[in-house]
């Protein structure tokens, strides 16, 4: 019986056109991580925010032995990322770009209530981890170079990480380093 219907499959999808507005109806997930003690999984459900016209996510509880529905931690808004659950489980460390136009790092009680920012920084936040005992948190940032504030028309172009010369001057390298906190 499930081999007619296989059959059938290909026959489905031919008359079956995606239109460009389909995509926005689209969701993934992605970055499951499991909890220290094994019962809960986070993970980041993605869509296409239409009237943003970016993606949006959020990260999700979800139980691992399918007692209950995979429910929403966070709020979602914008970019809610790169779920790391503490040590003891109790907290969840993450990246979002809920209240700034970067993503910056924030840390919520896996109880509920409110993520807490802890950065406050000019680029995105990356590859949070916590440290063994949970009393501390390690993550990436890039570092602006201050050739970057400049105005544009004083702002040397030092975008290659390649090897390059500028004027009478050569300069192997990127322009922005990363940093790791």
């Amino acid at each position: 019986m499930w081999r007619d219907r296989f059959r059938l499959w290909p026959r489905l999808v031919y008359f079956l056109p995606v239109r460009p507005e389909d995509l926005f109806e689209l969701s993934w997930v992605s970055d499951p991580r499991v909890a220290p003690d094994g019962r809960t999984v986070a993970v980041v459900g993605w869509r296409v925010d239409r009237e943003a016209n970016d993606y949006a996510s959020a990260i999700w509880l979800v139980p691992v032995d399918g007692s209950a529905p995979a429910r929403r931690f966070t709020s979602g808004e914008k970019q809610d990322l790169a779920p790391r659950w503490s040590p003891d489980g109790g907290r969840l460390a993450f990246v979002s770009n809920r209240e700034r136009k970067t993503k910056q790092l924030y840390v919520i009680s896996t109880a509920g209530g409110e993520g807490r920012r802890l950065t406050d920084l000019d680029e995105d936040v990356t590859e949070p981890v916590w440290s063994p005992d949970g009393t501390r948190l390690a993550f990436s940032a890039r570092v602006r170079d201050p050739a970057y504030e400049e105005e544009d028309d004083k702002r040397v172009d030092r975008g290659s990480t390649s090897a390059y010369l500028h004027g009478a001057r050569g300069r192997v390298g990127a322009s922005r380093a990363a940093h790791a906190w």
